[in-house]
């Protein structure tokens, strides 16, 4: 008996000493992979130097990262019936059914359905919510614009793509915008979306651009990627813009370098910087396995 308890204690003594040295050994690995306090202090200094000011806080980390893979499910008439009884709720004879080669705000065959003067439009690889009954020139609180978000996104069957979601504010003064991404490697897809524009009942037009993304089949091994002060030091090579210059925005997260075809043929995604610039319409994506502009 009492050697049996030796044993137990053996046991769990080492399971214990065995954990610690897993935390110990993933603690030594992350800290590798952070930016000192310094190395940010040195690169904004460098920066404010050419006129470059940072106004965002610098990604710290720069974990490994594996390659991605992403594709826009094809969108059956199957699809297209699931999701606007989830959305539009009634049967087929209350909603209205019009396709269209062209119009004003769609430059390519599209189908849109209506029901209570809400409609869904699918056009190419996206689709477009939008309740007219409801007004956008208005203000909400981030709060409630979130809860009604995540409301909406259960409704259309999305919670698991956007379980753990990477939110981006672009609201203006007049007009709260929030952009929803999934997640991969724990970092957003910007090439999978849903750009919300919220009214104070609810939500006025969600823009959908969802995608299916998974690891890169045979490309499993992660692969070193540039910290931001060497993307920074570099960046003044990208600008042609009239000093100071403002960086207003810095995320690490993944894009496809070929966005054609992603609805019909699954594309590589891989780390990239995405900077916003004040004076530029899009934002700057930087390679971050390369340290390479995308253009």
């Amino acid at each position: 008996m009492n050697g049996n308890k030796v044993l137990n204690r053996l046991l769990q003594v080492f399971l214990v000493i065995n954990i610690l040295l897993f935390i110990i050994n993933g603690l030594k690995f992350t800290s590798s992979y952070v930016l000192s306090q310094n190395r940010m202090n040195d690169i904004l200094s460098i920066l404010e130097g050419r006129e470059i000011i940072v106004d965002h806080p610098l990604p710290r980390f720069f974990t490994p990262k594996k390659q991605g893979s992403i594709i826009i499910p094809e969108m059956t008439s199957e699809s297209r019936s699931a999701l606007v009884k989830e959305l539009l709720g009634g049967g087929k004879e209350e909603v209205t059914i019009s396709t269209e080669t062209s119009s004003n705000n769609f430059k390519s065959p599209h189908r849109t359905y209506t029901k209570d003067n809400i409609t869904i439009t699918f056009a190419g690889d996206k689709s477009i919510y939008t309740d007219n009954n409801l007004a956008v020139g208005e203000t909400v609180n981030l709060g409630s614009a979130k809860r009604a978000c995540a409301k909406f996104i259960k409704k259309a069957g999305l919670e698991a793509t956007f379980r753990n979601p990477y939110i981006e504010d672009r609201s203006t003064k007049t007009t709260t915008v929030l952009v929803y991404y999934p997640r991969f490697e724990g970092v957003p897809v910007f090439d999978s979306y849903i750009q919300f524009y919220v009214a104070k009942n609810g939500i006025a037009q969600a823009i959908m651009h969802v995608a299916k993304v998974e690891a890169l089949k045979g490309a499993n091994v992660k692969r070193v990627i540039y910290p931001i002060d060497i993307v920074l030091f570099g960046i003044e090579d990208y600008l042609e813009l009239e000093k100071p210059v403002h960086i207003t925005d810095i995320v690490l997260g993944y894009r496809s370098l070929k966005m054609e075809g992603i609805d019909i043929l699954e594309e590589e995604i891989i780390p990239v910087y995405k900077i916003t610039i004040g004076g530029l319409n899009e934002p700057l994506f930087v390679n971050a396995y390369t340290n390479a502009q995308i253009k």
